[in-house]
């Protein structure tokens, strides 16, 4: 699997709610361990995680060290 820097910026800055059975809600997208709906991921697949799936994996981290990377990386000029 690939992150690209790009995409792990933006992810920093979406709104990942956890759902049950392992489900999370990412800015209106269906993400799970494996998939998202986004066009991203249909086009890529999983060699190469989306801004959603990344923003799963770091919203596991906790709200504290999130907040911490949040102020450590600045606002993408285009918001996700």
């Amino acid at each position: 699997m690939t992150v690209e820097p790009g995409r792990l910026r933006k992810a920093l800055w979406l709104r990942a709610e956890p759902e049950p059975d392992g489900v999370w809600r990412v800015n209106g997208h269906v993400v799970t361990a494996e998939r998202c709906d986004c066009r991203d991921h249909a086009v890529r697949g999983a060699a190469i995680l989306c801004k959603h799936r990344l923003a799963v994996r770091l919203a596991a981290l906790g709200p504290e060290i999130l907040d911490g990377l949040r102020a450590l990386v600045p606002l993408p000029p285009t918001a996700p």
